[in-house]
């Protein structure tokens, strides 16, 4: 069996420690994650074990909205994702309604070159400090859920694994499914959001 076989992973890996400080077993968390829970449970055992917060996720760090909306973390997932359209509309309206149509020929064409030199000009400095800033802002919050992406699933796993064990439901262990595992769904809209945000961009400035 699937739980068999990674408890035997665990226990070659780290030393037997009990996730019972979290307040759920270990077959409460393999059902809960579900899809790709290899994975998961030793990074668990090591925030148990460690105490640490920060394990490291590239698909958190790499795809984070999208991330967060597949792994069913809603509120942050959302959060972020309107972050990233903010900065889509924000950005398309300095590049593509400011700074370029000031650049452009009557043709509507321009340079990277005289881009770049209206960039460091100073006539932009506000918008060119936005930009900036942004984009500060992205790799800060790509960082913070690299980082701890694991511990916030985590939280998210005990939060409802304890709500469903006091509802005391005959249906627990598939509630417990429901409520975790992943969502295609959640993601691909989270990816056509961000996508239509680029295109309303797109018509309306270029």
């Amino acid at each position: 069996q699937v739980y068999d076989k990674l408890e035997e992973l665990l226990n070659q890996i780290l030393p037997k420690k009990p996730l019972h400080v979290y307040g759920v077993t270990q077959e409460d968390l393999v059902t809960f994650t579900g899809s790709n829970s290899a994975y998961y449970l030793p990074k668990f055992y090591k925030m148990s074990r460690g105490g640490s917060k920060c394990v490291w996720n590239w698909a958190s760090f790499f795809l984070t909205p999208y991330w967060l909306l597949y792994r069913k973390n809603f509120l942050s997932g959302i959060l972020v994702l309107l972050f990233y359209i903010g900065k889509t509309i924000v950005n398309g309206f300095i590049l593509y309604g400011t700074i370029i149509p000031s650049i452009a020929d009557a043709s509507g064409s321009y340079t990277i070159g005289a881009l770049q030199n209206a960039l460091m000009s100073g006539d932009f400095t506000i918008y060119v400090w936005i930009l900036f800033l942004g984009s500060i802002a992205d790799l800060l919050i790509r960082l913070l859920f690299g980082l701890m992406g694991n511990y916030l699933y985590l939280r998210t796993a005990v939060s409802r694994i304890k709500k469903l064990r006091q509802k005391n439901s005959g249906n627990y262990r598939q509630n417990l499914m429901a409520a975790g595992g992943v969502s295609f769904m959640f993601g691909a809209v989270s990816y056509a959001v961000l996508t239509f945000a680029n295109l309303i961009v797109n018509f309306f400035y270029i």
